[in-house]
């Protein structure tokens, strides 16, 4: 057959005509979209503790990775074990991404979930995401309260069992799973003491409450009892109990706020509504928020709304502290140098909102007439580098020392503001006394 000019030339007419409509119908102007790349990794942060300290048992593990989105699909991802770290690209946009694992029991047609969790991620073009995502445990039965030791998880069907459970096994390091709101039973004698050697940490996959209607919800005693708070719990009182004592007495234990709140109660015989401590106890606060608490009445002065440091050390690293009320001094923070309290701010954590105190005291060193002082205090934001401070005679440090009163009123003061500000001002103690 012969081929003519004219045929190749129709024929490579029609072959740019397919071209133009093909690109026309394209749902992309040129190629397909640039993709971005997100790095999925388990244990990052608190997530680690969810999996068994069993490096065998860890391997055996099978974690099912899944997506969501309405940018775009990503088939489900299987990896065997642990560590582990996965990169995926996906389109730019909003990313649900799931985890589920499953223990790895090939006699059974479906494995038992032993752990999951889930991270949402913006998507960006050419850009790395990093997606640590934190497991918590699948329980299976009844039980609202898991005490995790070891290798070993065991169901309660109460916060006050579980703590009784611990209290029988001894010391030791104890991770306590709660599931829904907990209520502990009520009365002074009842309060629960952590015991030396032991170090309990709490903690939730949603918010949960626990609740007491009287005394203090946990109390440390000796140096080697701990009481870690993590994300989702939240420390208060139950509907209208006002509450006679702190919420948590660091009576020479430790006491590690990492996340959670403390809120809602209001003794008016006490100091120090939500943290109270004493006897070289050392209070940590990394995250987490502390509001909501108001200590004493019109007629019963009381101080530290928020926290009272008798005799022992404050550390604050993060979190907030805010709305709370003394009907003395200090609304969020009342601090005893005179009987040994010191308090440290580090870069990071804020004191601010309506941190209330009615009196006004500013002593000079050496000097332990208190000076007059007048109306409430309003608002008190020491944000990072932290150079103010309202302190009761108390030691501050970072980055300079302040042993005397530096108080303020009716404004909002921040770190930047103070910087060179000496010691003698008055004023009410509202964040800080």
């Amino acid at each position: 057959m012969r081929i003519t000019t004219g045929k190749i030339f129709a024929l490579l007419l029609a072959l740019a005509l397919f071209a133009m409509m093909a690109a026309c119908f394209s749902p992309w102007e040129g190629d397909e979209p640039e993709m971005g790349t997100v790095i999925i990794s388990l244990g990052g942060g608190a997530g680690r503790f969810t999996y068994p300290p069993d490096t065998t048992m860890q391997a055996d593990l099978i974690h099912v990775i899944s997506f969501n989105s309405t940018a775009g699909n990503h088939d489900d991802i299987t990896i065997t074990g642990l560590p582990f770290s996965q990169s995926v690209h996906l389109a730019p946009g909003s990313w649900t991404i799931s985890v589920v694992a499953y223990e790895n029991q090939t006699a059974l047609i479906t494995p038992e979930p032993y752990a999951n969790g889930e991270v949402t991620v913006n998507v960006v073009a050419n850009t790395n995401t990093r997606a640590p995502i934190q497991m918590y445990p699948v329980f299976t039965g009844p039980d609202p309260v898991w005490v995790t030791s070891g290798n070993t998880t065991t169901g309660y069907a109460s916060l006050d069992d579980a703590l009784d459970a611990i209290d029988l096994a001894g010391p030791g390091d104890y991770t306590v799973w709660l599931t829904n709101d907990q209520t502990i039973a009520g009365g002074p004698l009842a309060e629960y003491s952590i015991p030396a050697g032991t170090s309990i940490t709490l903690r939730a996959q949603s918010e949960v409450r626990i609740s007491r209607s009287t005394g203090k919800l946990f109390t440390m005693t000796d140096s080697n009892a701990t009481l870690i708070l993590t994300d989702n719990i939240i420390l208060t009182r139950p509907g209208g109990f006002p509450g006679d004592d702190s919420l948590i007495g660091v009576l020479g234990g430790k006491f590690i706020m990492q996340g959670g709140k403390i809120t809602g109660n209001a003794p008016p015989n006490t100091s120090g509504g939500g943290v109270f401590v004493s006897v070289g106890g050392t209070f940590t606060m990394s995250g987490g928020e502390i509001f909501g608490n108001t200590v004493g009445t019109a007629t019963n002065g009381q101080n530290g709304g928020g926290v009272y440091v008798n005799s022992g050390t404050f550390t604050m690293t993060g979190g907030a502290i805010f709305d709370n009320t003394a009907s003395n001094y200090g609304g969020g923070v009342f601090v005893n140098k005179r009987l040994g309290g010191v308090f440290i701010k580090e870069d990071g954590g804020t004191i601010y909102g309506e941190n209330a105190s009615v009196g006004v005291r500013n002593w000079a060193d050496g000097d332990s007439t208190p000076q007059p002082g007048g109306a409430a205090s309003d608002n008190l934001n020491l944000s990072p580098p932290g150079h103010a401070v309202c302190a009761a005679a108390a030691t501050y440090t970072n980055p300079s020392s302040m042993s005397n009163y530096i108080e303020f009123w009716n404004r909002n003061v921040s770190a930047e503001e103070n910087t060179d500000m000496d010691s003698d001002v008055s004023g009410p103690g509202g964040g800080w006394q």
